[in-house]
């Protein structure tokens, strides 16, 4: 495994792949703008093999895998000193022949289906009311007094630490055995915060275009049932609504019955997006 240490340097590597092989995988976090942040936070590595090229982020417990590969082909022997994960996305069906050879590859290559998200959305319709504008059954401000907490924006180092500790804690309360946390260095933090520190956060990022993906909201056991969730998520629809977004994501699993209410209280619907996760165990 080797690390990729410039955005040169990954350029030629796609460039190299893609003269390799009429039909690769692709995904568009793969992009040099969605991998720049890696390559300068040294999280980048890469292994070629016959049938193609294999990225790994280093996420600290684990690799997220990305990959350039001959559909043909079967998977290689991909490096294992950690456990690595891999997420599949099908785009409401137009991928189901696919992804059915996809997943009986990485089956052959040691991989095991760990969760199935879908993906819930909400959209700016022409004419609507701005979302800060709107209705609400709650204002933010409130929940956040009620429980003695004040917001914060932030993207530095320090409280992706705190927001990781918040997510492993929450990761320790589930049979989850394992989920994508990706840190990103354009990512922003919103978090409710005490005194003595974190208790809540929402990780997000607007995308190309009018959107933004809400990764991730957590929230400190001692501090559930306050609203936190619910006044997170409304701020990060006021943040970026004043960037020009008018399109609202986020991936949720399946069987997460509490923030697929949370999220459709809140006007979000699937879409028909789903995805599955598949993890390749250290050796």
């Amino acid at each position: 495994m080797e690390q990729i240490k410039d955005i040169q340097q990954y350029k030629e590597l796609l460039r190299w792949n893609k003269s390799r092989f009429d039909g690769i995988q692709t995904n568009c976090i793969l992009l040099s703008s969605g991998m720049r942040p890696f390559i300068e936070e040294g999280r980048l590595y890469f292994e070629s093999y016959p049938e193609g090229i294999a990225l790994f982020i280093d996420e600290g417990r684990y690799f997220n895998l990305y990959y350039f590969w001959n559909q043909n082909a079967p998977f290689a022997s991909f490096h294992r000193s950690k456990p690595v994960l891999v997420e599949e996305v099908n785009n409401n069906g137009s991928r189901d022949a696919c992804l059915a050879e996809t997943e009986r590859k990485l089956v052959n290559a040691g991989f095991a289906l760990v969760r199935n998200n879908v993906q819930v959305e909400k959209q700016q319709k022409p004419g609507e009311l701005p979302v800060a504008d709107a209705p609400q059954p709650f204002r933010t401000e409130d929940i956040l007094a009620a429980a003695g907490l004040s917001l914060q924006i932030c993207r530095d180092e320090q409280s992706f630490r705190q927001v990781t500790a918040l997510w492993e804690r929450y990761l320790g309360s589930t049979d989850v055995p394992l989920d994508h946390f990706t840190m990103k260095s354009d990512a922003v933090i919103l978090n409710a915060v005490t005194a003595e520190g974190m208790v809540a956060a929402t990780q997000f990022w607007k995308n190309s275009g009018r959107s933004s993906e809400c990764r991730h909201t957590v929230t400190h056991p001692d501090y559930y049932r306050h609203g936190l969730a619910m006044a997170l998520i409304q701020a990060w629809l006021e943040t970026t609504e004043k960037q020009g977004v008018c399109r609202w994501f986020t991936w949720i699993s399946d069987k997460n019955s509490p923030s697929l209410a949370l999220f459709h209280k809140m006007g979000f619907r699937q879409n028909g997006r789903i995805s599955k996760q598949y993890i390749l165990e250290k050796e």
